[in-house]
């Protein structure tokens, strides 16, 4: 289906509803490494105590090296349509339409964070590559592999540039600590960009 950062995510089947599997580029590093180990139980114990419309749902995760061989995979809900996509949709529907289904997306995506930011939680990687779309036209936050607990990100200056430099508010990229205000600064970007349709930068499409 796609991949990033972390490994590849795949199509799968768990008791007949089609999920998505994430699994790691490379298993024996993120056996080997600690900070990518640290990442996906983060990602994990998040997303497991998470329940929201606008959030992915965790379905349940695998941790084996039974074989001798690590095996790290994570499986949520499959979610169809990316947000880019989306948003071309759009495009070609008509004005007042569009408009409708634009406000709503935008709307959900802020109670989204807003949900998010009450449970304590602080995203870090607010883009448009990390927003998914449910067969209902919901918007969904993914990706929470480097996400903190809000209490502790608040108050410690952050010692390595996580997350992704053209979405990051301007303290974060001067190494300031990430928190529900430099979320939001990024969320602030994400609208501009869907109500623009602004071309981005080459390699964050």
């Amino acid at each position: 289906l796609g991949k990033g950062g972390f490994g590849l995510v795949f199509q799968g089947k768990y008791k007949g509803a089609d999920v998505a599997v994430k699994e790691p580029h490379d298993p024996e590093a993120l056996h080997e490494e600690e900070a990518l180990k640290k990442s996906f139980f983060r990602e994990a114990k998040n997303l497991y105590r998470l329940s929201h419309r606008n959030v992915v749902a965790l379905v349940g995760g695998i941790v084996s090296d039974d074989c001798g061989d690590p095996c790290y995979m994570m499986v949520t809900e499959l979610l169809p349509q990316s947000l880019q996509k989306e948003m071309e949709i759009l495009q070609e529907l008509d004005g007042e339409e569009r408009c409708k289904r634009q406000d709503r997306l935008m709307i959900e995506l802020a109670e989204g964070l807003a949900y998010l930011h009450s449970a304590g939680i602080i995203h870090k990687d607010i883009k448009s590559q990390n927003v998914m779309v449910d067969t209902s036209g919901s918007p969904k936050y993914i990706d929470f592999g480097l996400c903190k607990q809000e209490q502790v990100t608040t108050s410690t200056a952050s010692t390595r540039l996580a997350g992704t430099l053209y979405w990051m508010s301007p303290e974060r990229k001067r190494g300031g600590a990430a928190s529900a205000k430099s979320d939001v600064y990024s969320l602030g970007l994400l609208l501009v960009y869907m109500l623009t349709m602004a071309k981005l930068p080459e390699g964050e499409e």
